[in-house]
């Protein structure tokens, strides 16, 4: 038994702890070597917030973060992006923390995976983009950037291209609604927000094709709207109950772009199918089209014009302004405003102008949004100057104008002006 023994303790591997540690730091210094973060300081004063309030005089600290690692010898990647900031320092607000984005990729020669939450931006229109359905913004965020706005959502996407051509799936298990300034309601209204319970089946699908004489592509959406109804939840003698719920739609969408001459032409258009297709239940939004059609030109070296056309076609139209009982009138009014359902057809002329002085460090955008039947509209006037390879200013404002029921009339509170100072790393 003894020999048996030995012999057996002979035959066991010899297990080089040595050379295993070795190899795991040399791994992770190869790691970090290829690991590359930056990060900005951010400091705004802001003349009032974007909370529909009447407060003003806000002070915005803020650091926000970002890097990228890459594994030597794989296809794995990992790439993340958050904030920490207080949007109220004058006031001695409370801290604030975000992961806009924190995934896994996988890239192969024609197959790419991606898990973790991400940002998905949709769309060939400048700036106001109808299949832009996947991810979600932060439309009360102080943010000088209004692409600083998004956020990402957890999802798992899967991308396959061939020639010109790229097919990508995503499925989305995490729902993160857009977050809207609400006014604050008088008693005895009482008002929810209502997570959904199915949220994890969301799918998301895409083809699209970029080269030769335009770039296109073809959605199709199907999950939880990520903007909400208005319901009513119960009425009693002390309180009127209402909640924000977010119902399911489909959309299919399209866009495309193509240059012509010194023309850069553009065209954008979802159809949006709801849970009341057929237009019957006033706390539910409409089947919708949204078309958007425009392009860009630029002048001399530095000036860029961009103008497009914008329209909204409600389906199944009911005007909620004549609906005979007075409580239900009042909610379906009040859904249509927040859905921007109130009127069946709305056209509007959405413009950009930019410029750009001294070697480009000095650069002016100027951009609005016009609807035409009920005269309302958004200003953003923005400089930004480039006082260094790291430091940044920018001076702007955003004004908000037009009837109490319009779009915009009723973001009046939140009109504001700025000044930002920015040091990237």
């Amino acid at each position: 038994m003894a020999g048996a023994s030995s012999a057996l303790a002979q035959e066991r591997p010899i297990v080089d702890t040595d050379s295993s540690k070795r190899d795991s730091l040399g791994f992770v210094r190869r790691m970090l070597k290829n690991t590359s973060a930056n990060a900005s300081f951010r400091g705004e004063f802001w003349s009032s917030s974007k909370s529909l309030d009447d407060k003003d005089g806000f002070g915005v600290g803020a650091v926000w973060l970002k890097g990228q690692s890459t594994f030597p010898a794989t296809p794995l990647s990992l790439k993340w992006e958050g904030w920490v900031q207080n949007q109220s320092l004058i006031r001695s607000g409370t801290i604030e923390a975000e992961l806009r984005e924190g995934y896994v990729n996988l890239d192969f020669d024609k197959f790419s995976y991606r898990v973790g939450r991400q940002i998905t931006v949709w769309g060939r229109a400048d700036a106001i983009n109808p299949t832009d359905n996947v991810s979600s913004r932060d439309y009360s965020l102080m943010v000088p950037d209004e692409n600083d706005q998004r956020r990402g959502n957890f999802s798992a996407k899967a991308a396959y291209a061939f020639g010109d051509f790229n097919l990508i799936g995503f499925w989305l298990p995490e729902f993160r609604e857009n977050v809207f300034p609400l006014p604050a309601l008088p008693a005895p209204i009482v008002l929810t927000k209502r997570k959904p319970k199915t949220e994890w089946s969301q799918w998301a699908f895409k083809i699209e094709r970029t080269g030769g004489a335009a770039d296109w592509s073809l959605s199709y959406f199907d999950g939880l709207d990520r903007n909400p109804d208005l319901t009513v939840e119960g009425i009693s003698n002390s309180a009127v109950k209402l909640a924000l719920t977010h119902h399911r739609i489909r959309v299919i969408g399209a866009d495309a772009a193509a240059p012509a001459g010194r023309f850069g032409l553009r065209a954008e258009a979802a159809y949006a199918f709801t849970e009341d297709n057929e237009g019957t239940d006033p706390q539910i939004k409409n089947p919708f089209l949204f078309v958007v059609l425009g392009g860009d030109r630029s002048f001399f070296q530095y000036l860029n014009f961009n103008l497009q056309y914008v329209s909204r076609i409600v389906m199944k139209y009911q005007d909620p302004r004549q609906i005979s009982d007075p409580a239900t009138r009042a909610l379906a009014v009040q859904e249509a405003q927040l859905t921007q359902q109130l009127d069946q057809f709305q056209h509007g002329l959405s413009n950009r102008v930019g410029y750009k002085w001294l070697h480009e460090t000095l650069e002016a955008d100027l951009s609005s949004l016009l609807w035409l039947d009920e005269g309302d509209f958004l200003l953003r006037p923005k400089l930004i100057y480039a006082l260094t390879d790291h430091w940044k200013a920018t001076l702007g404002a955003e004004l908000y104008r037009g009837p109490a029921e319009g779009v915009f009339g009723r973001l009046k509170q939140n009109s504001t002006g700025f000044a930002a100072l920015r040091y990237d790393l």
